[in-house]
């Protein structure tokens, strides 16, 4: 199961931001909430997902309060952002539609974010919100 090899190998204890190429995303827990983080993209973590020989995107955090929980999938990128999409697709599909199971548990439950030195929203942006979005994913 994905989330074993997560919690056992992936997950940063004590840690509610993630860091790439100078960037930063954060989430900081309020009273009644938790966040955990993953480091996604590390070689053993991509072959226990069941894809070692595809690109994947950087983090996951893992978001709960008293209401909701959600899977929210991290890019980084500098300028191109040519395979972002792709790199969180991959990610999700390991994690999230594994089994009936998983897609039912996270149906309306994900988010991605990528992060880029970019000031204004590529060109590819509503390519990449139409390719998530059918697959469930909120960008």
């Amino acid at each position: 199961m994905p989330f074993n090899h997560l919690l056992a190998h992936a997950l940063i204890p004590g840690v509610t931001k993630a860091r790439d190429l100078g960037k930063e995303a954060i989430l900081s827990p309020e009273s009644g909430e938790a966040v955990l983080v993953f480091r996604l993209d590390e070689d053993i973590t991509r072959e226990h997902l069941g894809i070692a020989n595809l690109k994947c995107c950087d983090y996951l955090f893992l978001f709960k309060d008293s209401n909701r929980t959600l899977c929210i999938f991290i890019e980084f990128k500098g300028s191109d952002l040519s395979r972002a999409d792709e790199q969180i697709l991959s990610a999700y599909q390991a994690i999230c539609r594994k089994s009936e199971a998983l897609k039912k548990l996270w149906n309306g439950r994900v988010r991605a974010i990528i992060v880029s030195s970019l000031t204004a929203p590529p060109k590819e942006f509503d390519q990449f919100q139409k390719r998530l979005r059918a697959e469930g994913i909120e960008l």
